[in-house]
């Protein structure tokens, strides 16, 4: 018996040229007839078309309507308030370092101590030298008690009104022997010795006189030598004073304390070096800067200031906004510094060269977290969208031809809507400012299988599916599916 071997692929009814050639009896055999039958069978059956798939699930959101505020970012320097260099102020080898360099200090702290004993000498001779100019003081001051002593003038003034009393006394005497003689009542004699009495009551009331002058005169020049004394040791005693403050200054130059409390850096000098000795400049023994508060220095431009000054004006701010507007911090990696800042100084002219206004902002540190020269971004509002239609970045797209976004219409087609965008907005958010409408629903998740063109299947976001968009008569108008044959 021969075998019959099935060879080839039906392609059809009708189609004769698929099977080998092989001996016209095998056909009519048993095997090779069923064969036949099969192979017939297989071609010339129909097949159902597939079933269409559904449209594609997107995620939709309505525009929002909102106040946005429009923030500024600036790159700015991280500067301390106060940087204090601690300098050597008086001549001596250096003792102590009571500090760890690159540590925070506080205000008052002892920093570096210089030898004081050379210093502690010089006050006590100064002291000593005190004492001795207050000593003459006293003497001189005693001295001028004495004399101004008027006993010696009121002696001669007694005198004087004696001698004075007896010339009036001798003359009366004369006068009267005169008119006796005169008479004939008196011998000549008795006269003579009248008037010689006279005489000699005026010549010892003019010594009575002198006496007094000199007197006098010797009190002036006695007074005035006592005070000159008094003088000179009260100018004495001051200088000894200025002496003594001198050396009680240079002993406290040798504790050298901060008057301010950051961080300090490294120290400049070892303990054991002679420092201020024939020194052109004092030496930095080390330098603190205060971190809390902490300063940011940035700039802004014209445009920007205007736009800061027109806020200003919307919150009635007043002619300046220094301490008023709040700004915060973006750090290097990004992050946002939880301290809130404040403007506190604004540059009184603009730079001419380049246009732009330094500013700067005051933050709390308390953690010492930030320190001088580091770089931040400056992050502040600078003016207020009223009303502004916003929606989320992520329903935006990037073309050759500018921003786009992908909108649904009511009969759940894609449609491509150019826009232009404005300022970001908080929680990212972006501001629209044409080419959507309040009302149009755009795709915020599912962009990648959204096309324009075709249909999608939407839900609003955080909602169940969107039937606003596609209204239930359109389930109705669809197409119907091809029936099983």
């Amino acid at each position: 018996m021969r075998r019959v071997v099935c060879l080839g692929q039906p392609r059809g009814c009708g189609t004769a040229a698929w099977w080998l050639p092989v001996r016209r009896a095998a056909l009519w055999t048993p095997g090779g007839v069923l064969c036949v039958l099969l192979l017939v069978a297989a071609g010339c059956g129909k097949k159902e078309p597939p079933e269409p798939p559904p449209p594609p699930a997107v995620t939709v959101a309505v525009p929002v309507r909102k106040t946005v505020a429009v923030y500024g970012e600036y790159v700015g320097l991280v500067d301390s308030p106060r940087t204090i260099e601690l300098v050597v102020r008086v001549e001596g080898v250096l003792k102590e370092i009571n500090f760890q360099e690159g540590s925070e200090v506080e205000k008052g702290t002892l920093m570096f101590v210089i030898d004081p004993a050379p210093y502690e000498v010089a006050l006590q001779k100064a002291k000593a030298q005190l004492l001795n100019a207050q000593a003459a003081l006293e003497s001189a001051k005693v001295a001028l008690t004495q004399a101004k002593n008027v006993k010696d003038i009121e002696v001669d003034k007694a005198n004087v009104a004696r001698d004075e009393a007896a010339l009036v006394n001798a003359e009366q005497v004369a006068k009267d022997a005169r008119v006796a003689v005169g008479a004939s009542a008196m011998a000549r004699s008795q006269l003579d010795s009248a008037e010689a009495g006279l005489k000699q009551a005026a010549a010892t009331l003019e010594a009575s006189r002198a006496k007094l002058a000199q007197s006098q005169a010797d009190y002036q020049t006695r007074v005035a030598q006592a005070d000159a004394n008094v003088a000179q040791a009260d100018a004495s005693e001051a200088t000894a004073k200025a002496t003594v403050a001198d050396a009680e200054l240079n002993l406290s130059y040798t504790r050298i304390y901060t008057p301010v409390g950051g961080r300090v850096g490294r120290a400049n000098v070892k303990i054991g070096r002679l420092v201020g000795h024939n020194e052109p400049t004092p030496i930095v023994l080390a330098a603190v800067s205060q971190v809390d508060p902490i300063y940011v220095d940035f700039t802004i431009s014209e445009r920007e200031m205007f736009e800061l000054r027109r806020l200003g004006d919307q919150k009635n701010l007043g002619r300046t906004v220094v301490g008023k507007l709040s700004v915060n911090m973006i750090l290097e990696d990004g992050s946002l510094y939880p301290h809130e800042g404040k403007i506190n100084f604004a540059d009184r002219m603009l730079d001419p060269s380049t246009g732009t206004l330094k500013v700067r902002a005051e933050f709390p540190n308390p953690s010492g977290f930030l320190r001088p020269g580091n770089y931040a971004k400056i992050r502040m509002v600078l003016t207020e969208l009223r009303d502004a239609l916003v929606i989320t970045e992520r329903a935006l797209g990037t073309d050759q031809s500018g921003m786009f976004v992908l909108v649904v219409d009511q009969k759940n087609m894609v449609e491509y809507r150019p826009v232009k965008v404005g300022p970001k907005a908080d929680g990212g958010m972006v501001v629209v400012e044409a080419g959507l409408k309040p009302d149009d629903h755009v795709v915020v998740k599912g962009l990648q299988r959204a096309r324009p063109g075709r249909e999608v299947s939407p839900t609003l976001d955080g909602a169940a599916p969107v039937a606003a968009v596609a209204p239930p008569a359109a389930e109705a108008t669809a197409a119907p599916k091809p029936a099983k044959e």
